[in-house]
C-alpha cells in the first residue's frame, strides 16, 4: 500500500505549483481527513455484521464509506479552496509547511490503529460508544488545529499589510516634508525678489558687471530645487516611486520609467503600493548586486483597454537567483519570504495580480530579470 501511496503523491505534487512539502502537507491532510469516513464506515458495517472482522467484504461498509467520503470531499474541498488555497500563497516557507506535516500522519496512525480487526470487541461493554466518540473528537481536534493555524498565519499576514501600510504613510510623509521644504523656500525667493531687482538694477547703472555677474549666479545656486518628481496623478504610487527613486538613484541605478496611471483606481492604494513596493524593493536589491556593468531597471505601468492593468519590469542582476519548484526564492537570509511570509515578494505580487483576474509571470536570462503583470481594475 505504501509504494502505491508514494506514487500517487508525486503525481499529485506533479500537478500542483508548490514546493514538495506544501504538497505533501495537503497530501497528508487528505488522508487523515479520509481515514475518518473508513472509521465511521466500519461502525456502521458493525452495526449489521456483529461477528464480522475488519477485513470482511460487505457492500454496506464500502458503500457507507464512498459516501462519508463524498461528503468530506465536498465540505473539506469547500474550505480548501476558500482558506487553504489563500494560505498556500501567504505562506510559501516549506520550513512552516514541513513543520506541521506529522499532525496529519498521527491522527491517520492513530485512526488506523484505534480500527476494530473484530467487530464483536466493539459490543463490550460500552466500546462502541467510546469508539464513536473518540473519532468525533480527534476529529473535531484536528479541525481545530487546522483552523488555528489558519488563523495565526492570517494574523501574521494581516501584520505585514499593516506594517506595509505604515511603511507607505512614511514614504508619503517624507514626500510631503520635501514638498513643504521647496514651498517654504520658493516663499522665501519670492518674498526677496524685489530687493534682488533692486540689486540687479543698481550693478546694471553703475556698469559693475563683474559684481552683476556674481549676484546672478549665487542667486540662481539658491533657487530651490524640488525634489519631488510628478510621475503620476496617484498620490500614493507617486510617493512611492519617490520613495524608491531616492533610493536607486544613490545606489547608482539608471531609472527608466514611463507611469501612466489615473488618480482612481477600483484596486486600493495599499494593494498596488503594495505590489509596486515588492517589484521596486526586489529589483533594488538586484540592481545593487551589479558590480562590474551599469546598473538599470526599465519599467511602464501603463492601462489598456480600458480595464487592464499592465506593469513591465526589467533590470539587470547579478545572475544569481534560486529556482525550483517552478517558484523564485528569495536569495537573502533575512528575509521575510525566506522566515514563513511571502505575503511581501514575489508570492505576494502573484496574489495580487490573482485576486483581480490576472496574471504575473517572472523569467531571466543570464543578467536580466523580467517581471510582467497583467489584471483588471
Amino acid at each position: 500500500m505504501l509504494p502505491v501511496i508514494v506514487v500517487l503523491f508525486f503525481l499529485y505534487d506533479y500537478t500542483l505549483c508548490t514546493s514538495p512539502a506544501q504538497s505533501l502537507a495537503i497530501f497528508l491532510l487528505s488522508a487523515a481527513l479520509m481515514s475518518f469516513p473508513a472509521d465511521f464506515s466500519l461502525a456502521i458495517d458493525a452495526l449489521v455484521h456483529h461477528d464480522d472482522t475488519l477485513y470482511s467484504s460487505c457492500i454496506i461498509a464500502t458503500g457507507s464509506q464512498f459516501l462519508l467520503s463524498v461528503i468530506c470531499l465536498l465540505i473539506a474541498g469547500w474550505f480548501v479552496y476558500k482558506y487553504i488555497g489563500r494560505l498556500m500563497d501567504i505562506i510559501s516557507n516549506p520550513m512552516t509547511w514541513a513543520a506541521i506535516i506529522p499532525i496529519p500522519v498521527i491522527f491517520t496512525l492513530i485512526n488506523i490503529e484505534i480500527r476494530p480487526h473484530y467487530y464483536a470487541t466493539l459490543y463490550t461493554n460500552r466500546i462502541f460508544e467510546v469508539y464513536i466518540f473518540i473519532l468525533i473528537i480527534f476529529l473535531i481536534l484536528l479541525t481545530i488545529f487546522y483552523a488555528s493555524f489558519y488563523v495565526i498565519a492570517m494574523d501574521m499576514f494581516r501584520n505585514s499589510q499593516e506594517r506595509e501600510r505604515m511603511r507607505l504613510l512614511e514614504m508619503q510623509q517624507l514626500q510631503y516634508l520635501k514638498q513643504q521644504k521647496y514651498i517654504n523656500e520658493s516663499s522665501r525667493m519670492r518674498h526677496d525678489f524685489r530687493q534682488s531687482i533692486a540689486v540687479i538694477r543698481n550693478l546694471v547703472q553703475t556698469a559693475n558687471y563683474d559684481a552683476l555677474s556674481d549676484y546672478i549666479k549665487d542667486y540662481t545656486d539658491n533657487i530651490p530645487h524640488n525634489d519631488t518628481t510628478a510621475y503620476c496623478s496617484n498620490v500614493c504610487v507617486n510617493a512611492l516611486l519617490n520613495y524608491y527613486s531616492d533610493i536607486m538613484s544613490n545606489n547608482n541605478i539608471a531609472l527608466n520609467w514611463r507611469i501612466e496611471l489615473p488618480g482612481n483606481l477600483s484596486i486600493s492604494d495599499t494593494e498596488l503600493c503594495g505590489m509596486l513596493g515588492n517589484l521596486l524593493e526586489n529589483v533594488s536589491d538586484a540592481c545593487s548586486n551589479v558590480a562590474d556593468s551599469p546598473r538599470y531597471h526599465n519599467m511602464s505601468v501603463s492601462i489598456m483597454h480600458g480595464d487592464e492593468l499592465y506593469i513591465v519590469s526589467t533590470n539587470n542582476f547579478d545572475g544569481n537567483t534560486e529556482f525550483y519548484d517552478g517558484i523564485y526564492h528569495s536569495t537573502k537570509a533575512d528575509t521575510l519570504s525566506s522566515s514563513g511570509q511571502c505575503g511581501i515578494g514575489l508570492a505576494s505580487i502573484i496574489a495580487t495580480a490573482q485576486k483581480y483576474g490576472g496574471t504575473a509571470r517572472f523569467r531571466n536570462t543570464a543578467n536580466e530579470f523580467f517581471i510582467d503583470i497583467m489584471f483588471k481594475i
